[in-house]
């Protein structure tokens, strides 16, 4: 049974300013009561002295037995640690009445999982219940602490996160608090409190899409009229020309994509439109309902070799009948909002030099609009694992001219080959990422192309222009996703793996193990650093592992130092590439090492980071996205090893701005260029996260890829900072990245302001 001062040691500390509140509100008359918790059978205990369960029900719970066994009427403060590695971030409390009402009253964690949450509880209770979870998976929870507080410490507390929480959204108060005014605040102030509570766990699990669309993506009178006048502020108004391809079948789609360009904000476009009909078909289109009449050019041809649906020689013929000097294609049936060519031309008239611009996009059918893609901002590796940047795409015509065109023989991936050869010489500042919905696609438009076709035209658009040698392209984890091999260099470069390590003989064991079982790499060799190891058996094995040619031992006689050690290790490294290893991970994959150094010596490539799994087969690392969390966190986290993750990103090669230390490799030179791992402020957290931001501060970009696949035998119950000590030198290593790097942090070219970043499932923002 945890005490109180456990308890609290295991929350998030608090600011100075609210410290010295609390101290004060803790001081006002309350009485501490006394609770046990009872799992029900929907809740199997892992390790109940350390709190870690697993929910095997929907709807896993505890009794809540409290002493006196019926709590009095009134207010009550609850505190508590509670992680959830479910992806669910639900939590209640549960009471039933004597005459048959049930109550429930929801309980909000932040993203680390502390609770200080003010209760009402009604008199004639019956029982209690604790739902820390509603999902399956595991999760950990310290004791409940749970005081009976004053109606003034009640009013205080509730009455602070109220404001407090107005204030965070005080740009859009009447989305987030509809019906919200002082007068309210005074008369009902928990209902107010309550619905503070509702937005905070709905932070936690994002957004509905229907809820985004409402709050951040409808434009308001003002967002109109804003819009007209930067119009008109535009240092040059640029045309840009729409194409579009109509066949037989989508003509009756062109009213829905007219509909859209009538309503158009910024004015200066024209849409030509190859129509293309078989014989007896009327091959006429009606736009004599749209308002821009004089907009639109309609030219019909007769379906020859085209008809079987390669859009190449007719998008051609548009391009060249274009005037505009920007591009921008447009299938029959899509929409465009009303805004998109604004943003659009924007992005023109601030970034004079861009040649290439593109946004995100959705989908629609007759009831609403779903499937978000909140894209990354330009991501190369991305880009070759999977057409991720779609549609709006936007291209500078005399570019497009240069270049060619379209090419044929790429049915359903014409797209796909323009945008990997347009892009090639284009510099990274060229290209300009609007990250705003600016393209609906209709989900009812025929598809002219099966999933092969369309598969095996994207892997020859890759084979086509990435003919560097050695380098080769296969299929990847799903239709329409590849793999890129790229060559090592032969003789193959030295690597050398480090390995921290304090006792834990088994961890060490299995890990040293399947290195040399599953390592298809031919020249590497291991060096540990212990520190300061003392079970005999540890000191026995490290003794049996000098024996052996290829492992060497280091010791390290000082106080535990992650950053320290491995510098230390990196001096007197053998490799001329480093792998910074876990002693808790075992091989997969035979070809991880050699796809870790195909990466790392790529020219301009900084860390390259791993797939980490837990034992149970969940997804542990899948690369870092900052901001999540305050500083960074692992997305994907606890989804099913072979999920696809957001748009296929959990199984995909892409540009990623950290990964985990726990399997990062790197060049030596690259190491020693940023000054390795911080070992003066940054001892246990953080050092790989600010190891790779200095390498992207330096121009290199890291890379996170699927194919090197390993175990991580992190504990999937815990929290990772549960001790007074720990949560102290947490904080001070979060407070040091925040103030180090608060504007990168801020803004993770590898993500999407869209997205929030209370949670790590790319869910759209409150």
């Amino acid at each position: 049974m945890e005490n109180s001062e456990d308890i609290k040691a295991r929350l998030l500390p608090l600011s100075p300013l609210l410290g010295a509140l609390e101290w004060i509100l803790e001081h006002l008359p309350r009485q501490l009561i006394k609770v046990r918790l009872e799992a029900n059978t929907q809740v199997k205990v892992v390790a109940e002295e350390r709190g870690e369960f697993q929910a095997v029900g929907m709807s896993p719970g505890f009794a809540l037995c409290v002493d006196p066994s019926e709590p009095k009427e009134g207010w009550y403060y609850l505190e508590a640690a509670l992680v959830r590695n479910t992806g669910n971030r639900e939590a209640a409390i549960q009471v039933d009445v004597r005459d048959g009402e049930r109550r429930i009253i929801p309980i909000p964690t932040n993203l680390r999982g502390s609770i200080r949450e003010v209760i009402r509880l009604p008199d004639r209770i019956e029982s209690l219940h604790w739902f820390p979870t509603k999902a399956l998976g595991y999760f950990s929870q310290s004791d409940l602490l749970l005081h009976r507080i004053s109606p003034l410490e009640s009013l205080l507390r509730r009455s602070f996160r109220v404001l407090h929480d107005c204030w965070r959204y005080r740009h859009d108060l009447a989305n987030v608090f509809p019906g919200f005014s002082m007068m309210r605040f005074f008369t009902n102030l928990q209902d107010a409190y309550l619905h503070t509570a509702k937005i905070r766990i709905e932070r936690q699990n994002g957004a509905n899409y229907s809820t985004f669309i409402v709050r951040h993506d409808s434009l308001k009178p003002k967002d109109v009229s804003g819009i007209k006048q930067r119009i008109k502020e535009f240092r040059n108004k640029p045309e840009i020309s729409i194409l579009m391809v109509v066949r037989d079948d989508d003509a009756a789609l062109l009213e829905s994509s007219l509909g859209s360009l009538n309503s158009q904000l910024y004015s200066n476009w024209e849409l030509i439109i190859f129509r293309t009909s078989t014989a007896g078909h009327d091959d006429s289109l009606d736009t004599t309902n749209s308002s821009n009449r004089d907009r639109i050019r309609v030219i019909s041809i007769a379906a020859g070799k085209d008809a079987c649906g390669d859009d190449a020689n007719l998008l051609n013929q548009a391009l060249h009948e274009a005037r505009g000097e920007w591009v921008l294609r447009l299938v029959a049936g899509d929409r465009l909002p009303m805004h998109a060519l604004f943003h659009l031309a924007a992005e023109i008239d601030e970034h004079c030099d861009a040649q290439f611009i593109y946004g995100d996009d959705d989908f629609y059918d007759i009831e609403q609009r779903f499937g978000p893609r909140f894209k990354p901002d330009w991501n190369p590796d991305l880009l070759t694992s999977c057409n991720y940047i779609g549609y709006p795409a936007l291209y500078l015509r005399s570019r497009l001219l240069s270049i060619g065109g379209y090419n044929a023989g790429f049915p359903g991936a014409e797209d796909y080959e323009l945008v990997l050869r347009y892009l090639k010489g284009v510099q990274d500042e060229q290209i300009r990422h609007v990250q705003k919905v600016l393209y609906h696609h209709q989900v009812n438009t025929t598809r002219l192309h099966d999933e092969e076709t369309l598969h095996a035209s994207g892997l020859k658009a890759l084979e086509l222009n990435l003919q560097e040698p050695g380098m080769e392209v296969t299929d990847g984890m799903a239709s329409q996703l590849y793999r890129i091999h790229y060559r090592v260099p032969s003789p193959a470069p030295s690597v050398t793996i480090i390995i921290p390590n304090k006792n834990k003989t088994g961890l060490l064991r299995a890990c040293i193990d399947s290195i040399f079982a599953k390592t298809d790499y031919p020249d590497w060799d291991i060096l540990i650093v212990d520190n300061d190891s003392t079970q005999p058996d540890m000191l026995s094995y490290l003794d049996k592992l000098t024996a052996e040619s290829l492992v060497k031992v280091l010791h390290y006689n000082e106080p535990f130092n992650f950053s320290a050690i491995n510098n230390l290790a990196a001096r007197h490294a053998r490799g001329e590439i480093l792998v910074l290893l876990n002693n808790d991970v075992e091989i997969i994959s035979r070809d991880w090492l050699r796809e870790l150094v195909s990466h790392a010596v790529r020219p301009g490539i900084g860390a390259v980071g791993a797939k980490l799994l837990y034992p149970n087969g969940t997804i542990q690392h899948a690369g870092v996205i900052l901001g999540i969390g305050g500083v960074a966190a692992h997305v994907h986290r606890f989804l099913p090893g072979d999920a696809p993750g957001y748009c296929h990103r959990a199984m995909v090669t892409q540009n990623i701005s950290a990964v985990t230390g726990a399997c990062l490799a790197v060049r030596k030179a690259l190491y020693f260029q940023v000054g390795g791992l911080d070992e003066v402020n940054l001892h246990v957290a953080y050092n790989d996260i600010d190891f790779c931001l200095k390498l992207l501060e330096c121009g290199y970009r890291n890379i996170f890829t699927p194919y090197a696949l390993l175990y991580h035998h992190e504990s999937i119950t815990r929290g990772a900072d549960d001790t007074p000590e720990k949560i102290e030198i947490h904080e001070r290593e979060y407070n040091h990245m925040r103030n180090k790097w608060s504007e990168v942090l801020a803004s993770d070219h590898a993500y999407n302001s869209n997205l929030s970043c209370e949670n790590v499932y790319f869910t759209p923002r409150i």
